[in-house]
């Protein structure tokens, strides 16, 4: 893949009542930190994947200096009202222009665009004129893994003067809003399911003292994020060379990332112990009122008291009494969320296409390339993060 070679932006630019302001070095990122974080909180979303605390972690170790890469800041006076991170590249299956892309990756799903509720096509326009004016020859807008519950999925089935939309799913994201109390949620849920779980805290009970913990970023050390790390090596996503330890860039990522999300407030440890041994874990973020799932573990020896499905129950149990947590985000629908009554969005591919006969070529040709290269990867990055 080639890396594209655009004329650089002007660092500021006004229309319709909005400035922007943009960034393609990581320096010049750290002056927009906070505005942007509380942005991410205030969004209908919740992610914390479209924070400045996860972006500036991932373009750190992810994205390297061969590729072009800029983020979009519209500001309407000193209120920051959306960000957009765009990678920049040239290909061959693209005719050999432009395509901007959110970030994506295993470790950061759901990049994409944060905004004020109720601004969103107000700043997406604003930040497709800014594209069409600052970095002439973009071809394609994609976003490659977000939900449809994103703002940005909804402006794709409107209307757009200047670009052809396109979304593609590539599977299911289980969510489950926190109304009307645990006891009821409970009610609702599959009586062999109550029974097996009945049935598993008993046998688990009778084999040890066991204990469930949620340690919040006040309470937080280093120790906590070694004893994730090390619970999930030890299976098979170890064996798989998929846990955060399998590399020293991915356990960099994550100790960084951690670091700055505990800063902010939002990290979340969750653990089981039997006997003073971890047999289950998450890593959690809590973003305003959202709870995000984004990783799990648990100890095999263990399998079959199913401990990672008896932590996820005290998850649930303990949402629905925090009052400030008003839904839990799996980030996946893997075999642990599969039997919860959760709700399900689904995880779409969405392109903005220049309108234009190379664009018309383009949608039609290389989306379905990439149908075939990406077509086996979608369910293991799902289970990876989803959990066991």
């Amino acid at each position: 893949m080639n890396t594209a070679t655009i004329r650089p932006p002007h660092n500021h630019s006004t229309a319709r009542g909005l400035t922007l302001i943009s960034a393609r070095a990581l320096h010049q990122l750290d002056e927009h930190g906070t505005a942007w974080n509380c942005l991410t909180e205030k969004s209908e979303q919740g992610l914390p994947m479209s924070s400045y605390a996860w972006t500036r972690s991932h373009l750190e170790h992810f994205v390297g200096p061969e590729t072009n890469w800029i983020v979009l800041f519209a500001y309407e006076g000193d209120v920051l009202v959306g960000v957009l991170p765009l990678l920049l590249s040239r290909d061959l299956r693209h005719f050999g222009r432009v395509v901007a892309k959110a970030l994506s990756s295993d470790h950061t799903i759901c990049g994409d665009m944060s905004v004020l509720p109720g601004r969103e096509r107000e700043c997406f326009e604003f930040f497709l004129g800014c594209i069409d004016r600052e970095l002439p020859g973009v071809i394609d807008i994609e976003f490659p893994y977000i939900t449809d519950g994103s703002p940005t999925y909804q402006l794709s089935t409107d209307s757009w003067p200047s670009h052809n939309t396109f979304a593609r799913d590539w599977g299911q994201c289980g969510w489950l809003p926190c109304e009307g109390g645990f006891s009821n949620y409970h009610l609702q849920l599959d009586r062999e399911l109550k029974k097996n779980l009945r049935r598993l805290t008993k046998r688990l009970a009778d084999a040890g003292r066991v204990s469930v913990s949620i340690v919040s970023s006040a309470d937080a050390e280093p120790s906590h994020f070694q004893r994730f790390v090390r619970l999930e090596h030890s299976g098979w996503k170890g064996n798989r060379g998929t846990s955060i330890c399998s590399s020293g860039l991915t356990l960099s990522f994550y100790r960084v990332l951690t670091s700055r999300l505990q800063d902010l407030g939002w990290l979340e440890w969750h653990f089981m112990e039997i006997d003073g041994k971890d047999i289950a874990a998450q890593l959690a973020v809590r973003t305003g009122s959202t709870l995000c799932l984004v990783k799990t573990a648990f100890d095999e020896n263990y399998r079959r008291f199913a401990p990672g499905k008896l932590l996820f129950e005290q998850t649930l149990k303990r949402a629905f009494e925090a009052p400030e947590i008003e839904r839990v985000n799996c980030l996946g629908y893997g075999e642990l969320y599969r039997s919860w009554n959760l709700s399900t969005r689904r995880f779409v591919e969405v392109h903005f296409i220049s309108k234009g006969i190379v664009g018309a070529l383009f949608r039609h040709f290389p989306l379905h390339l990439k149908t075939i290269r990406r077509g086996n990867n979608d369910s293991q990055s799902n289970q990876q993060v989803s959990g066991e």
